[in-house]
């Protein structure tokens, strides 16, 4: 029972249900909406997800609170990674992780270079081995720019936190 609906009860409080075994209530508004977000860093969840199931050129919010979101840092990172990157199709990398919950994305530009989106759909920080297409290079973190170490073997190590979106570009060589 909420302020919303209020059940239908027999002299001892029991509610009571009619025919179908449905509670009987009387609704006490017509409509109603809360905007409620997740703490901490899980306030991106859903971002995220659509970043690591879809190929999201934007985003638009189901909340009526979002220019007034209650954990700001989170959800700055998230923006300035998400607008980094170019909204063009993504094509996720297939093994690039062997943690189910990173996903790989690559966008390839004309003459731009190559795009990745890292994207963490989990709950803890961790950090994790990421394996990038044969013939990357030059690999570096679009909105810092720090370049980030590939290993011979095409990998680099990350230290990932919850619900995480990190855009990274591979330049092209000039050459």
């Amino acid at each position: 029972e909420n302020n919303l609906v209020k059940f239908t009860r027999d002299a001892n409080g029991t509610p009571q249900k009619d025919e179908k075994g449905n509670y009987k209530f009387e609704r006490l508004c017509g409509y109603a909406i809360h905007d409620s977000e997740r703490a901490g860093r899980a306030c991106m969840q859903s971002e995220v997800l659509a970043m690591a199931n879809g190929n999201p050129y934007n985003i638009g919010y189901l909340i009526g609170s979002t220019f007034t979101r209650g954990f700001p840092v989170p959800v700055r990172e998230f923006n300035q990674n998400f607008l980094a990157l170019p909204a063009l199709p993504s094509e996720v990398v297939a093994d690039a992780c062997e943690d189910n919950e990173v996903v790989l994305r690559k966008i390839a530009t004309d003459g731009k270079g190559t795009y990745f989106a890292l994207i963490h759909t989990g709950d803890a920080e961790k950090t994790v081995t990421v394996r990038f297409p044969a013939g990357t290079e030059n690999l570096s973190l679009v909105v810092s720019g720090k370049k980030v170490k590939l290993e011979s073997d095409g990998t680099a190590t990350f230290k990932v936190q919850p619900w995480q979106l990190a855009a990274l570009v591979a330049a092209p060589s000039a050459e």
